[in-house]
């Protein structure tokens, strides 16, 4: 899914794949010298430092294209390329799958110590007080935003991320999800592995599963939205 490259003991770049395939990878760690360093776990983030001359060798040349044409470029070239390695979290948020992925990993500790806000107890983040009703039952790990209100048997089960100023009903349950700010949620409710954003509305017995609810949203009770997106500023 991502680029890898071979790196020596100084960190020189000997060869750069853009998303190689695992013969790829067997083939040119096979072929190259005994002192490069294979880093499958070394992702290209975007983030370059370069001699002024890169300009004029765009300009000429009409790359634009970093992993597939401007590295393969210089490196064909024999221009030095360099690689920083450093032991850091990152993770490529370009879909609803990986954005939840993240979060989970942030209440798991995968990018200390990077983690939510909060004070944590016991894997549990909580900004402000939580106002509970009677037999909420939350499990770590999870976190909450200020102002958050759990009516009488909420659960919260693992991996949630519910935001500030959201209301909560009565016997919902919310498991693997993300809650932004601003949202109420009916009773009786089911979500599993779904986002619901900002200033969105929600009625009782309403179930999501894998499913984003997006800003400014107001569903009707009784409703089941699966496996689907919905639009900004829906109504149903």
């Amino acid at each position: 899914q991502y680029g890898v490259v071979l790196l020596d003991q100084n960190r020189k770049i000997y060869l750069f794949l853009e998303k190689p395939a695992p013969m790829e990878l067997y083939l040119s760690s096979m072929a190259q010298r005994t002192d490069l360093f294979l880093h499958t776990n070394i992702i290209n983030t975007g983030i370059y430092c370069f001699n002024k001359e890169i300009g004029s060798i765009l300009q000429e040349t009409g790359l634009m294209d970093f992993g597939g044409e401007v590295f393969p470029y210089l490196l064909d070239n024999n221009y030095d390329l360099y690689g920083f390695v450093k032991n850091y979290y990152w993770l490529d948020c370009g879909n609803a799958e990986t954005y939840l992925w993240a979060n989970w990993d942030l209440l798991r500790k995968y990018s200390w110590p990077i983690t939510p806000n909060g004070e944590e107890y016991d894997g549990i983040y909580v900004v402000g007080v939580i106002n509970s009703g009677q037999n909420v039952s939350i499990e770590k790990p999870s976190c909450f935003g200020e102002f958050v209100e759990l009516h009488n048997r909420v659960k919260i089960k693992p991996l949630c991320s519910i935001g500030a100023h959201v209301e909560i009903g009565e016997d919902t349950v919310i498991e693997k999800s993300v809650i932004w700010d601003n949202v109420k949620i009916g009773a009786g409710c089911h979500f599993d592995g779904s986002i619901v954003c900002n200033n969105c509305e929600i009625g009782d017995n309403v179930v999501l599963h894998n499913a984003i609810v997006a800003p400014n949203s107001k569903i009707s009770d009784d409703i089941q939205i699966r496996d689907k997106t919905l639009d900004l500023g829906t109504n149903i």
